[in-house]
């Protein structure tokens, strides 16, 4: 009888980060704690949350269209806002 075989399978990564980052990191664990799988969840909440920012962005843009034509508001005041939902986007050159 063989090793039960994963559907889902891991890959080795390797990171550089800040001494001081690691400590923190560390700090937050417990002992019986795996430090990968605390990163993996904090990978995952990162790309939910910036999911749900981009679900955001493409509701207030609509909306805004939506006020424009139905003349509720100026083509420029559409632009502006379009700008503005862009340049605060997390996904645009992101360094976090």
């Amino acid at each position: 009888m063989g090793r039960r075989r994963v559907k889902q399978k891991h890959i080795p990564m390797s990171l550089s980060m800040p001494y001081a980052l690691i400590q923190e990191v560390e700090s937050k664990l417990s002992y019986k704690q795996s430090r990968s799988k605390w990163v993996q969840g904090a990978i995952k909440a990162k790309l939910e949350d910036s999911e749900a920012f981009d679900l955001s962005n493409i509701t207030s843009i609509r909306l805004a269209w939506e006020l424009h034509m139905r003349q509720i508001i100026s083509k420029g005041m559409f632009d502006s806002i379009q700008a503005v939902i862009k340049a605060t986007s997390p996904l645009e050159g992101t360094e976090e």
